[in-house]
């Protein structure tokens, strides 16, 4: 399973299939393999808001499918709640909510199964 490979394997073994979960159309044409979400949107500074949008669906798929118990998910939402965190905030007049309530608002269900991990 995915989460056996990313934990028994070094982190430079699995980047790339790590870098999968970020989106292969983002990371197809680099030279390697990203080590991080931040480290992609940092070499794809004008795709940070479709790389969001990406993360922000592939999050809805593992709620979907149950999978907030293992690990590599975990790790893969603490680099996109850090990624939220570093935005800024909405502005009054814009009458959009943040992404980081549009997390809060796909997990609030979930939270029983983020608290548990499988090993």
């Amino acid at each position: 399973t995915v989460e056996s490979i990313l934990q028994l394997y070094p982190h430079g073994l699995t980047n790339g299939l790590k870098a999968e979960f970020y989106g292969q159309k983002f990371c197809v044409l680099l030279p390697e393999p990203p080590r991080s979400l931040r480290a992609l949107m940092e070499q794809l500074p004008g795709k940070s808001s479709a790389l969001l949008d990406h993360m922000r669906d592939l999050v809805q798929k593992f709620v979907n499918k149950g999978l907030l118990e293992f690990t590599y998910v975990h790790h893969l939402l603490w680099e996109y709640t850090q990624e939220l965190l570093a935005l800024p905030p909405p502005g009054p007049l814009d009458g959009k909510t943040s992404r980081m309530d549009d997390l809060v608002a796909q997990l609030i269900e979930a939270g029983p199964k983020l608290m548990s991990t499988k090993p």
